[in-house]
């Protein structure tokens, strides 16, 4: 049955109030319609609004999300699903999470569909290959760029989150700007890029090409790159440009070196060591270039980056990329495509009963940070 947009079901929907069987009915059919999709959100803005003149605006859940965020929850429990990370820190208690996750049901049952479209002629935004403006200040380390070669960095540190997450959780406020290094919190998190995998010496090199959430006319190459177990190994590894079709690209949390002189970049890896980085490509095709990389000075088979409109993401890829979009959303860069909104619709995207407590723990922050900047 087709469901209009007037159908007062929509508001009971948005209120919680439908039986558990036609709210789904009514979800499935919002999820599959546009105008559906924006008559709920019109519905929500509404809702809320009417909450902040009665009351302090304090409550931002509906009671729809409440209800499925507790039914998460339950499930949750009953499954046994949630398990401790080996993890640097001590994930916070596990069921302090529904805050995060709740407040990301709240504004983004349509993640995708908030995107801003894109600008300049032909769909495609024109950028420098140099620097986008927004990346001249300096943040992590420089990368060497010739031409169409982009040699990548290896290492990164792991301060930033513990500075992000004490400065909007104990100091009340948000952080720093020099404090926000997207690399940094990148490899906070133990995530796999599985989609093509190249292994050489002991060392292993993937990719995994998705469409970038926050820019219509980008891709996001997530690049995971693996030191052999046994012992410190040499490697080097750069991206080489389509120059027939590739725009631009940026390696997100890292800015161009402005000399643009030739240098090796963190090349010794420690034994087991694991770097993680998103590339930020716009290009007119799909074949957007390979990784070429060596070991101990030996060539390895090259990962050849062709996008693929149809593949599935992985979860670590998604999630990758909402760690991304929340230190750019920091940064105050994208900010014509990244804003509150947006942020909370990826969160709501990764956000799922089987999530481990340090993403749980990183939605919250998500949360707790959009709230503290309202």
């Amino acid at each position: 049955m087709k469901i209009h947009q007037e159908d007062p079901r929509l508001t009971a929907y948005v209120l919680g109030e439908l039986p558990s069987d036609e709210a789904t009915e009514i979800e499935y059919a919002v999820a599959a319609d546009a105008v559906l999709r924006l008559a709920v959100k019109e519905i929500e803005r509404s809702h809320s609004q009417m909450g902040e003149m009665l009351g302090d605006g304090a409550e931002i859940l509906l009671p729809r999300q409440k209800s499925a965020i507790m039914r998460a929850a339950r499930e949750v429990v009953r499954q046994g699903k949630v398990i401790e990370l080996k993890s640097h820190r001590k994930a916070r208690s596990v069921w302090y999470w529904p805050a995060a996750a709740a407040a990301v049901v709240g504004m983004g049952i349509f993640a995708t569909n908030l995107v801003l479209p894109p600008k300049g002629k032909g769909g495609s935004k024109q950028v420098s290959k140099h620097t986008d403006g927004q990346s001249d200040r300096k943040q992590g380390l420089e990368i060497s760029d010739e031409g169409s070669v982009m040699k990548l960095p290896l290492n990164a540190g792991k301060r930033s989150l513990a500075l992000v997450s004490r400065a909007v959780r104990e100091d009340r406020k948000m952080p720093a700007i020099d404090d926000v290094r997207i690399e940094e919190i990148l490899n906070e998190f133990p995530l796999q890029s599985k989609a093509s995998v190249a292994v050489w010496k002991g060392c292993s090199l993937g990719a995994e090409i998705l469409p970038c959430p926050w820019k219509p006319s980008a891709s996001l190459i997530f690049v995971n790159i693996k030191s052999a177990t046994e012992e410190e190994r040499e490697l080097s590894v750069e991206y080489r440009e389509n120059e027939e079709t590739v725009v631009s690209r940026r390696v997100l949390g890292y800015r161009l070196d402005d000399v643009g002189e030739s240098r090796e970049i963190g090349e010794a890896m420690n034994p087991g060591a694991e770097h993680l980085l998103l590339i930020l490509v716009e290009a007119t095709g799909d074949d957007l270039g390979s990784l070429v990389w060596n070991v101990e000075g030996e060539i390895a088979p090259a990962v050849l980056l062709e996008r693929n409109e149809e593949g599935e993401q992985t979860d670590d890829a998604r999630f990758a990329a909402l760690v991304c979009a929340y230190g750019l959303w920091l940064r105050g860069e994208e900010s014509e495509f990244i804003d509150d909104a947006m942020l909370l619709a990826l969160a709501r995207e990764v956000a799922s009963d089987s999530l481990v407590p340090d993403r749980y723990d990183f939605l919250e922050l998500i949360d707790q940070t959009v709230k503290l900047k309202d």
